[in-house]
């Protein structure tokens, strides 16, 4: 499904109007017409915007025929970015500090990189490893 069908099957879905869901990520109704209609593509803020108004992760509206998340799939991510942290915390993974601690913002910041990153891997490799008879 491309981006613009998916933007609509979205706000059609959540009873809102292109002029209602226009207003509340502060574009107007025309460009959501637009961006329904494939004419133009949302920059990244603005997908993100769509995307919180949506209530959908932000990937699934840049790329296409992207699968979400499940609960476990989510935990798993949890579970690897926590042991990636906590290495960092305890010391383990020092080369990354360039001979300085790192500041709690550079953290936290370090952490939502990584923490993508892995969603994105663990989707492109359950698309790649699901052997096809388990696929929709």
């Amino acid at each position: 499904m491309n981006l613009g069908q998916k933007i609509k099957d979205l706000r059609e879905n959540r009873g809102l109007k292109q002029q209602e869901l226009a207003e509340s990520i502060g574009i107007t109704a025309s460009m959501i017409s637009m961006y329904e209609s494939n004419k133009k593509k949302p920059g990244r803020e603005n997908i993100v915007k769509l995307a919180n108004v949506l209530n959908v992760d932000p990937n699934y509206l840049m790329y296409e025929d992207v699968k979400t998340l499940t609960d476990k799939d989510k935990r798993d991510v949890a579970k690897t970015l926590d042991k990636i942290m906590g290495d960092l915390n305890d010391g383990t993974n020092a080369p990354l500090f360039y001979g300085d601690e790192m500041s709690e913002t550079d953290r936290m910041l370090l952490k939502n990189a990584l923490g993508n990153a892995l969603e994105i891997l663990k989707i492109k490799n359950k698309e790649k490893y699901t052997p096809k008879k388990y696929k929709k």
